[in-house]
C-alpha cells in the first residue's frame, strides 16, 4: 500500500537534516510515483535539494523555479515562499547577489501577504547577508534589526541568537571589535540557553578569530579549541578543517611555531573538498617553511596553492598568495619574480575592485526594481482594499481565483423611501454626504453579523451573507444573521440624526427631512459570487436569488421588511431547532425568538407570479 504524503514528508525532513542525498532521491521517486499535485510539487523541491547538496546548482535553481510554479498554482503560498528564499540561497552561493536579493524580496512579500512573521524575519536576515557580502554595512545592519525585532516580538530565541551573531560578524568586518565581542558573546549565552552545540561552536569559533586579530593569543586559542572540539563531537568535518586551519594561524603568529607544526601536520592530513581549505592548508605549510627559512620550499608550497586557487576561480585567495610570493621575492632580491608577482597581484587586485564596483551598480539596479515592484504592489493593494471586501480582496492578495458557488446564501437588498425627493429639496453636494451617512450605518450593521457589502446602486444598497463566513459571536446561521442585520439597519436608519459639517454649507435640511426611511427585502437560495473586470474589479453576486430579493424590496412597504416564503419557513425552522436544543445552543434561539414574522398574503412578483411572503419584525 501506498505511503502517504505525511509519511513521506517525515522522511524528507531527516534525510535533508541528516544531509542524505541518496535517500532524498529514493524519497523524490517515491513522490513522483504519488503522482498528486502537491507530491509533485514537494519532489521538485526535494531534487532542487539533492542538487544543491551535490554542487549542482544551476540544476537546483531549475528545479526550484519548477517547484515555485506548481505551489504556486496548488495556492500554497507558503511553499512558494520557502522554495522562493532557496533559490536567492543558491544565488548567493553562485556569488550572484542581485540574483539572491530578488528571490529573497520575491519570497519577504509572500511572506508579509500571508502575515508570516516567521518567515518574514528569517528572509530579512537573508537580505541583511546579501548586503553584508557585498560591503554594504549600513544596510546589513539596518536587515539585521528588522530580523532581530520581529524575532524578539515572537520570542524565537534560535532565530534571536542567529541574527545577533551575524551582528557582530558585520562590527568585526567594520573594525569594531568591541562591539563584535559583545553581540558573539550574547549570541553564545543564547545558543547555551537552547543547549544548540552547532551555534555554541561557530559562535565560540568566531569569537577566537576576532581575538586573533585582537592579539589575545592565549585567549583566542582558548575559544578556538573548545570550537574544534565540539565540531568534533559534531561530527562536522567541514567546520574541524577550518577551525584547524585556524589555530594553525593563531600558533604561528603567537610565535609557537614548535605548537602549530604538530597542527598544521594534522590540517594538512585532512582529506577535505573544499578548496579554499585546501589553500589554506599550502599557505600554512608555507608559512612554517619560512619560519625554518626554506624560502625555496616555500615558494614552490605557495605556487601550488596559487595553482589551486587560479583552478578554481579563488581570486581573493590568489591574490593573497601572489602578495606573499611577491614578498618572498623582495626577501631574495629576485627582481623578475617580483614584477611577475606584483603585477598580477595589482591586476587581480584591480579586477575585484571592478566586480565590486559593478557588483555595487547591479545591487543598486535591483534595489531601484525592488523598491518600484515594492511600490507597484502597495498600490494594488491599497485599490483591492477600498473596493473589494477584505475577505475577497485577501484571497486575492493570496493569489486565488475569486469565483464561489453557495448552494444556499442570504441576498439582502435596501432601498431609501423618497430618496428623490429627499435629493431635490437638499443642496447637490449635500446628497453624496447623506448617502455616505446612511451607507456607514449599513456598512457598521453589515460588518457586526458577518453580512458581506456587494455594492451600492444610487440609493439602494445590496449584500449577502454565506455559510462560509463567521456570524457573529453566537456563530448565527446565515438565515438569521441576515434577518437581524436587516431589522437592525430598519431601526438604526430610523434614528439616524444626520450632521453635516457647517462648513459645506447650509445644513438646516438635516432638521426638516425627518426620520430616514427604507424598504428591505430578504431571500435564499444558490448563489454565485466571484470577480469581474480587470482594470476595475468588482465582487458581484448572480442568480435567480438576486432577482427574488430585489423583488421583496421593490413591493416592500415603507419602513418594513420583506421576506419570501421560503426564507420565512427557513427562519421559522431554524427557531424550532434552537428552542429544543441544549443550553450550549441556546444563543441562536433567543436571537431567533426576537423576530417576528407576520403574513402578508400572496403577492404578485414579476418572473415568478404569486408567492407567498412575510413581514418580519
Amino acid at each position: 500500500m501506498p505511503r502517504t504524503l505525511s509519511d513521506i514528508r517525515a522522511d524528507l525532513r531527516a534525510a535533508a537534516s541528516s544531509g542524505n542525498a541518496e535517500a532524498l532521491l529514493q524519497l523524490a521517486d517515491e513522490l513522483h510515483a504519488l503522482g498528486t499535485s502537491e507530491a509533485t510539487a514537494t519532489e521538485a523541491n526535494t531534487r532542487a535539494t539533492v542538487a544543491r547538496m551535490t554542487g549542482d546548482l544551476e540544476g537546483a535553481i531549475e528545479h526550484y523555479r519548477e517547484a515555485v510554479v506548481l505551489f504556486e498554482q496548488l495556492g500554497d503560498l507558503k511553499g512558494a515562499a520557502h522554495v522562493s528564499n532557496n533559490i536567492g540561497i543558491v544565488f548567493r552561493d553562485m556569488g550572484d547577489n542581485p540574483g539572491a536579493l530578488e528571490y529573497y524580496h520575491r519570497s519577504l512579500g509572500l511572506y508579509e501577504d500571508m502575515d508570516d512573521h516567521e518567515g518574514m524575519a528569517y528572509v530579512i536576515n537573508n537580505i541583511g547577508i546579501i548586503h553584508h557580502t557585498s560591503g554594504n554595512y549600513p544596510q546589513a545592519l539596518e536587515h539585521y534589526h528588522r530580523a532581530l525585532a520581529v524575532h524578539e516580538e515572537m520570542q524565537d530565541k534560535r532565530g534571536i541568537a542567529l541574527v545577533t551573531g551575524n551582528i557582530g560578524v558585520v562590527h568585526r568586518a567594520t573594525g569594531s571589535l568591541d562591539q563584535a565581542v559583545e553581540y558573539y558573546r550574547r549570541a553564545l549565552a543564547m545558543y547555551q540557553d537552547l543547549d544548540d552545540r552547532s551555534g555554541v561552536a561557530s559562535v565560540t569559533g568566531n569569537i577566537g578569530n576576532l581575538l586573533v586579530e585582537q592579539k589575545h593569543y592565549e585567549e583566542a586559542l582558548e575559544h578556538l579549541r573548545a570550537a574544534l572540539d565540539m565540531h568534533c563531537e559534531l561530527n562536522d568535518e567541514a567546520r574541524v578543517a577550518r577551525v584547524t586551519g585556524n589555530i594553525g594561524t593563531a600558533l604561528i603568529q603567537a610565535g609557537h611555531v614548535s605548537a602549530a607544526r604538530n597542527v598544521v601536520r594534522d590540517f594538512l592530513a585532512m582529506d577535505v573538498s573544499d578548496t579554499g581549505v585546501r589553500v589554506d592548508q599550502l599557505s600554512l605549510k608555507a608559512q612554517l617553511q619560512i619560519e625554518d627559512n626554506e624560502i625555496d620550499e616555500a615558494i614552490n608550497t605557495y605556487r601550488l596553492a596559487l595553482a589551486v586557487a587560479t583552478e578554481h576561480q579563488l581570486r581573493s585567495n590568489a591574490a593573497a598568495t601572489h602578495l606573499a610570493l611577491r614578498g618572498l621575492a623582495q626577501r631574495t632580491n629576485n627582481l623578475a619574480m617580483y614584477i611577475e608577482h606584483n603585477d598580477a597581484y595589482t591586476a587581480i587586485t584591480e579586477e575585484i575592485r571592478g566586480k565590486e564596483a559593478m557588483l555595487a551598480v547591479a545591487m543598486q539596479e535591483k534595489q531601484r526594481e525592488i523598491k518600484a515592484m515594492e511600490r507597484e504592489r502597495e498600490r494594488e493593494r491599497t485599490v483591492l482594499y477600498s473596493t473589494l471586501p477584505k475577505h475577497v480582496a485577501d484571497r486575492m492578495v493570496r493569489g486565488e481565483q475569486v469565483t464561489d458557488h453557495y448552494d444556499d446564501a442570504s441576498v439582502m437588498f435596501m432601498d431609501i423611501v423618497g430618496f428623490t425627493s429627499i435629493s431635490d429639496r437638499i443642496p447637490p453636494g449635500h446628497v453624496i454626504l447623506l448617502l455616505k451617512s446612511i451607507f456607514e450605518v449599513c456598512d457598521r450593521v453589515c460588518n457586526r453579523y458577518g453580512l458581506t457589502k456587494v455594492k451600492t446602486i444610487g440609493d439602494s444598497y445590496l449584500a449577502i451573507c454565506t455559510p462560509d463566513v463567521s456570524h457573529g459571536e453566537d456563530g448565527l446561521d446565515h438565515h438569521t444573521a441576515a434577518a437581524l442585520a436587516a431589522r437592525s439597519m430598519l431601526l438604526e436608519l430610523k434614528d439616524l440624526e444626520v450632521y453635516i459639517d457647517p462648513s459645506f454649507g447650509d445644513t438646516s435640511w438635516t432638521r426638516e427631512i425627518g426620520d430616514i426611511s427604507v424598504r428591505i427585502g430578504l431571500h435564499h437560495g444558490p448563489l454565485v459570487a466571484g470577480i469581474v473586470g480587470t482594470e476595475r474589479l468588482q465582487y458581484d453576486v448572480w442568480g435567480d436569488t438576486v432577482n427574488v430579493a430585489s423583488r421583496m424590496e421593490s413591493t416592500c412597504e415603507a419602513g418594513r421588511i420583506q421576506v419570501s416564503g421560503s426564507f420565512a419557513q427557513r427562519l421559522q425552522l431554524l427557531s424550532a431547532v434552537a428552542a429544543s436544543a441544549t443550553a450550549t445552543a441556546t444563543a441562536n434561539s433567543n436571537s431567533n425568538s426576537s423576530l417576528q414574522l407576520t403574513p402578508r398574503g400572496e403577492i404578485p412578483i414579476k418572473g415568478k407570479g404569486l408567492m407567498q411572503t412575510f413581514w418580519l419584525e
